[in-house]
């Protein structure tokens, strides 16, 4: 009886062991995927999907896009994939007729609405966020650029509207083969639109290499397609920089000024541009860069050491100072009280 019991014991321990390595195996198989979903709020609604863009390189997820005019779904996403929003561009949503809205960009849901979040990020689990809006009042317009580092013009350069005094993220454009300083820019509206300029500026990586860890981003066959801009078939789509390895485009110059877009496909007879040497920085893209910060240089080369050495030294006299102020001040009490003491002291003899 004792070795049926053993018998049956071992049977089901070894049917226990096989189920969970089965689980395992599955897990494996079948990794944990995550969602995005984008609400349009109530001031408007979605046209499509035509400016999310998700970049898999690093995972190679078979993510899936779905639309409706009031949310977009970014399904089968894994932990690495980057998305980028473009949700105040005109077009991608639609207001209500004579609306005193506008988009200013997206928010993590639940935010207040005056926080606008980074419109381009990396996925780290399930995700909601909810279009931002803002109340037409003192508007102004603010360019975008894409540049490589020797300033030529890598794709068309985009038009936005906000309020002055608004702090709206841009993200950065995604161009194969290359990589920018930073995946969202940030800069406070100046009632001077000349002074409301955004740019990107973008490095060469190695072939395969591409922004976000390596190559374009990918759509399932069937499902909604990764914006960008449209193009012929087997075409570059117009605006964007040409695949890693492929000859660079001619640039076009003149009175040593880029041109102001990129020939399709690297015209005939044109010259050939050398291609971008500059190496990116190690520690890759920043995720937010704020501009504002940048337009206030210092007087440049060694004089901002300097500058800012004789800042350091003031800022030191100014601590040692107080400092030396507070250590007066208790002196003096210690010897008003001491004198008082020493007064108490008298009179309490003569009595």
């Amino acid at each position: 009886m004792r070795n049926i019991r053993q018998i049956l014991t071992g049977a089901l321990t070894l049917c226990l062991l096989v189920s969970l390595c089965g689980s395992r195996v599955r897990a494996a198989e079948e990794p944990y995927t995550y969602q995005v979903t984008f609400y349009a709020g109530n001031h408007g609604a979605f046209t499509g999907s035509s400016q999310v863009n998700v970049d898999n390189g690093k995972t190679g997820s078979a993510y899936h896009v779905t639309a409706s005019g009031s949310a977009v779904v970014v399904s089968g996403l894994k932990i690495g994939d980057r998305i980028n929003f473009d949700a105040a561009m005109e077009g991608s949503v639609s207001l209500e007729e004579n609306s005193k809205y506008y988009v200013k960009g997206i928010r993590l849901s639940g935010r207040d609405n005056d926080t606008v979040g980074m419109s381009s990020f990396e996925v780290k689990g399930d995700q909601e966020y909810v279009i931002a809006y803002g109340i037409r009042g003192n508007m102004t317009s603010y360019v975008v650029n894409y540049q490589d580092t020797s300033g030529n013009t890598l794709a068309t350069s985009r038009t936005y509207y906000g309020n002055v005094g608004d702090r709206p993220v841009i993200a950065f454009l995604y161009l194969e083969g290359y990589e920018p300083q930073a995946y969202n820019l940030t800069k406070t509206l100046s009632a001077n639109a000349a002074e409301n300029v955004f740019t990107f500026t973008y490095a060469r990586v190695a072939a395969g290499g591409g922004t976000g860890g390596g190559g374009a981003a990918q759509t399932p066959e069937g499902e909604a397609p990764a914006p960008e801009t449209g193009a012929p078939e087997g075409g570059t789509p117009e605006g964007t920089a040409p695949a890693a390895g492929a000859p660079a485009p001619a640039l076009e110059t003149a009175g040593g000024a880029a041109d102001a877009a990129v020939p399709q496909g690297g015209a005939e007879g044109g010259a050939v541009a050398a291609p971008d040497e500059n190496v990116p920085q190690a520690e890759g893209p920043q995720e937010l860069q704020e501009l504002d910060d940048d337009e206030v240089p210092l007087a440049g080369g060694a004089e901002d050491g300097n500058a800012g050495g004789v800042r350091n030294i003031a800022g030191a006299v100014a601590i040692a100072g107080v400092a030396a102020v507070a250590l007066i001040a208790m002196l003096i009490l210690w010897l008003k009280r001491r004198k008082k003491d020493d007064e108490k002291e008298k009179n309490g003899n003569k009595k």
